[in-house]
């Protein structure tokens, strides 16, 4: 179904304070350090790695505790492997919600999305490689 094929090891379920997933991506953030990039994508890759994402994400949140935070992170700029993913995966688990990150970004960095509980960064507006970064609190 729909996030079934990512395995689960049962003897990690609700174990965890913290759970990172640096998602596989397309990398479309950091193209300019890496400019094959645009060689080596296609754009079928938009339509498998966000199902891949999403299928990592709901594996992942299996092992954090009642409480507990999930991030999501990519290095791309591309919304269906962004928001997109993280939207999708917060429709099917109500478990979960997003949290402000405001107070953990440096001042020139905070912005409107911060306080709904994630970042896109942009290489031109940001001076930086294009990330993406969601926290998520598991509920009790």
């Amino acid at each position: 179904e729909l996030f079934d094929a990512v395995d689960i090891d049962p003897s990690y379920i609700d174990k965890a304070d913290r759970v990172l997933v640096d998602a596989p991506c397309t990398g479309l953030g950091i193209i300019r350090r890496k400019p094959d990039i645009k060689w080596t994508r296609m754009e079928k890759d938009l339509e498998i790695i966000p199902d891949l994402q999403i299928k990592i994400l709901n594996a992942a949140s299996k092992y954090v505790k009642p409480n507990g935070v999930l991030v999501y992170s990519t290095c791309t700029i591309e919304p269906l492997e962004n928001i997109e993913v993280v939207n999708k995966f917060l429709r099917f688990n109500n478990s979960f919600s997003l949290e402000g990150i405001d107070n953990l970004l440096p001042d020139k960095l905070v912005n409107q999305t911060g306080s709904k509980g994630y970042i896109q960064l942009y290489p031109d507006m940001d001076g930086m490689d294009g990330f993406f970064i969601a926290k998520l609190r598991r509920k009790n």
